[in-house]
């Protein structure tokens, strides 16, 4: 268990506001070493790549695409189908899917899990 304990409010604060910030920084950088070390533990992180992210807006759309493309060194279209094939669970991905808008992607992908994951091992392994 970490007790972190913060100085007292800044006006009755006797240091200066530098020691103050110094404080809070090394505070900030130790529970983001604590999270980040739960999630290494969880398995989320591979190569220093979060990849079991929630996609759930086009930003971590777009950088789901990219981790796959940089693991698998495949193109982004073929990136872009075993990402769908993960979120819809099929094989096969009809018309209708791939020329559906990537915001309706997002929201099916954003109840799921495991999404990112899923498709790096279908692209690695050579899966359809």
């Amino acid at each position: 268990i970490i007790s972190v304990v913060w100085p007292m409010t800044l006006s009755k604060y006797k240091g200066s506001y530098v020691q103050m910030f110094h404080r809070e920084l090394c505070t900030k950088w130790m529970l983001n070493a604590i999270s980040t070390s739960a999630h290494i533990l969880k398995g989320k992180v591979y190569h220093n790549y979060m990849i079991d992210l929630k996609v759930s807006n086009s930003k971590l759309f777009g950088r789901a695409l990219h981790i796959l493309q940089i693991f698998t060194v495949q193109t982004k279209s073929q990136c872009f189908k075993a990402l769908l094939k993960s979120i819809y669970e099929t094989d096969e991905l009809s018309e209708k899917v791939k020329n559906v808008d990537i915001s309706e992607h997002i929201q099916q992908a954003a109840t799921m899990s495991k999404i990112v994951p899923v498709a790096l091992v279908a692209l690695m392994r050579s899966c359809s």
